[in-house]
Order: C-alpha cells, then structure tokens, then sequence
C-alpha cells in the first residue's frame, strides 16, 4: 500500500486537475448569434416564443409575448425571487410604415422567480442544481402566459437605477387592473389597423434587466426582437414570424429593413446605452423628409430634449413627434414633447426634472419618433 501512495496520490492530482480544466474549458462565454458572450454573469433573450392574446377595452388591445433567456457569460446569473437580485422583463411593441419607426406599445415588468436549466442557446448548460440561479449556457422559458399574468407585473418606474440593474422590490405600486389590457403589452387599435397603416412591419422586442449583469459590463445585449403581425379584424390576435434577432433591439429592426437608417450609439458614464436613429428622404421638389428616432436602452439619465442646428435660409413643415403611452398607474406624464424653431436650431423638449420629476422623458425602454419636412438635404456639421 505505501510503496504505491506516490503514484496513487499523483493520479488523484491527475484526476483533479482534469476536472478543473474541464469545467474551465466548459465556462467560456457563447456566442448564440448576435455575439460573443461576456466575461461574468452575460444573459440575453434567446427567443421570443409564443404569444397570448387577451382581446380589447376602452380602444386599446393586449398582449403578451414569451421569453426565454440565456446566460451566455461565465458565471451563473442570480436569480433569488425573494429580493431585487433576480432579472425583471419588458415587452415594448414598434412599427414601421412608409419610412417612419414609432414605438406603439410597451408592457409592465414580470418579476422572475425561478430558472431552469435548458439548453436553446446551444452553449452546453452548466446545471447549477438551484432554481436561484441561470447557469452557465443555460436557459430559462417564461411562457406569454407567465409574462401577461396581471398580478405578477411591477412598474417599469420602481427601476430606479437601470445603468446597474437596480429595481425596488418587493412591489409598491401594484397598478390598477381595470381590465384586460391593465398592465400587458397594451396597444391602441387605431395603430394596428391594417387599413390605417396597409404593409407596416410590426417588430415586438423583449428586454431583461438584472444587476450582476449589469455589475459585469453586460447589459447591454439584453434586448432581442422578432417581427408579428395581426390580425385584421376582432381579437386582432399577434403572431410571431420569422426568427428572434438576439442580442438586438427593437430599433436596430429598421436599419434591418431599411438600409438607408442610420443608427448612432451613445454610451454614458454609467455604462447607459442610448441610440439615435435617422433617415433622411428626397422628395423631389427641393424638399426632404427627415426621420428620427431616440431609444433609450438603459440609460438611467433620461433625455428630455432633442436639438440639433439649421443653416440659414432653411424653411420647415409637417413637424411631428410621437412616444408611447404610459398605462395602468405608471406615474409618468404622457404630456407630448413642444417644438420650438429658434435662430438657426430646430429642438423638442419636455419639463425639467425641477418643474416634473415624473415628466415625459425618454426614460429607460422608451422610443420617441420626430419629424419634418425641410427644403434643404442633410449636411455633415
């Protein structure tokens, strides 16, 4: 027995560095489609798979898409329902007509609470043995039911920090639930009408906010979307179509479609990301049409005006500027934005944080669109 305990003991130490190295070699970010994970905790939308339709009140319809995540990154993901250390899920609903890119609906939060162990990112799931949390290269379904369930739905506004993926909890603004719609991905009729809008693409996105991912430099990925359509008459039920676009969002659909969009990212101290987007069309008649769109990804610095310069001599019309309505008790304004056209600039602007702190800013998950038309064409300056 003792003559053979060195070779016993080194075998032993073979045995264990193997595993090491094996488990090593199995936590190194994946790259899904959209991208290469990041180092710690990374998750992202890797489908959104299967829609509810819960019908119409008061000129508005709901629904509810589900999600199912994946940690591409390094380390598990929290996910502890009794505390604020677990992701939150947002649903935000745009379309795209004759040119023009408007958010047109947007959901509450559902909480998650429990994840699994799947493997639909294809990066080889690490099981971690505990529903508190998303192993490495695993995956988490949360059905269109689960994600439409009024009662389980928070308020986007209890994000007080989304840089960092902070979020109150437990719940303090449970909302009204006055019917259907309450709290769902909530959408006016009039802006799914086929006759209102013939041959628009409606792009449905999902978005998972948390903070190890956040703390890891990783939110940023978090967003992925898929186009639907509805139907023309009753229910006006959402079906999905083609694939999920992982690790993008909403917005990057209309460069998608639209190769004449161009898309600007703007990253903040914080690790915030906020992109504008443009296109700018000739008309003829020495007049252009000029489109723009801010997204607020996760910039916990919300934009409350939008300016830019114009030459001398530059004349405008149709100026118009859309958002998306805040629903069910949210505390913020729906107020629109005022146009002011001063000594060579054109801006949009809402209250200050001082004259309204629950103003109608581009706060977190939102998208507003503006517009006009100008007799001159776009100019580097």
């Amino acid at each position: 027995m003792l003559k053979n305990s060195g070779l016993k003991r080194a075998l032993f130490l073979s045995v264990i560095l193997s595993l090491v190295q094996s488990s090593f070699v199995q936590a190194q970010p994946c790259d899904p489609g959209g991208g290469l994970g990041g180092s710690g905790t990374d998750v992202i939308i890797g489908d959104l798979v299967g829609t509810s339709n819960y019908g119409a009140a008061g000129g508005f319809h709901a629904y509810s898409v589900g999600t199912t995540s994946c940690n591409i990154g390094t380390e598990p993901l929290l996910w502890i329902s009794s505390t604020n250390e677990h992701p939150v899920i947002g649903q935000n609903l745009y379309r795209l007509h004759d040119g023009r890119f408007e958010q047109i609906g947007m959901s509450w939060l559902k909480h998650g609470f429990l994840a699994l162990a799947g493997n639909i990112c294809g990066c080889g799931c690490i099981n971690p043995g505990t529903g508190s949390l998303l192993g490495v290269g695993c995956s988490d379904p949360y059905s269109s039911g689960l994600n439409g369930q009024q009662g389980g739905l928070g308020p986007r506004s209890e994000v007080f920090d989304v840089a960092n993926g902070l979020f109150q909890y437990p719940i303090i603004n449970s909302g009204l639930i006055a019917d259907t719609t309450s709290k769902r991905l909530r959408v006016a009729t009039n802006d799914i009408d086929p006759v209102a809008f013939p041959g628009a693409t409606f792009i449905v996105e999902g978005q998972y906010v948390t903070v190890d991912d956040s703390a890891a430099g990783n939110a940023n990925n978090n967003c992925s979307y898929r186009a639907v359509s509805f139907g023309a008459t009753g229910n006006r039920n959402m079906s999905l179509l083609g694939t999920t676009e992982r690790q993008q969002p909403g917005i990057q659909a209309w460069q998608d479609l639209d190769p004449q969009v161009t898309l600007t990212e703007v990253i903040d101290a914080d690790n915030g990301l906020v992109i504008v987007g443009y296109r700018v069309t000739e008309l003829g008649g020495g007049q252009f049409a000029y489109e723009y769109a801010i997204y607020n990804m996760n910039s916990t610095r919300n934009v409350r005006s939008f300016e830019f310069p114009l030459a001398g001599g530059v004349t405008l019309n149709g100026l118009g500027a859309t958002h998306p309505i805040y629903h069910s008790g949210e505390p913020y304004s729906n107020a629109a934005w005022v146009a002011n056209q001063g000594a060579g600039t054109l801006s949009w602007s809402t209250e200050t944080e001082a004259q309204n702190v629950n103003a109608n800013a581009i706060r977190w998950s939102t998208m507003h669109s503006f517009r006009f038309v100008a007799n001159a064409p776009a100019t580097t300056v």
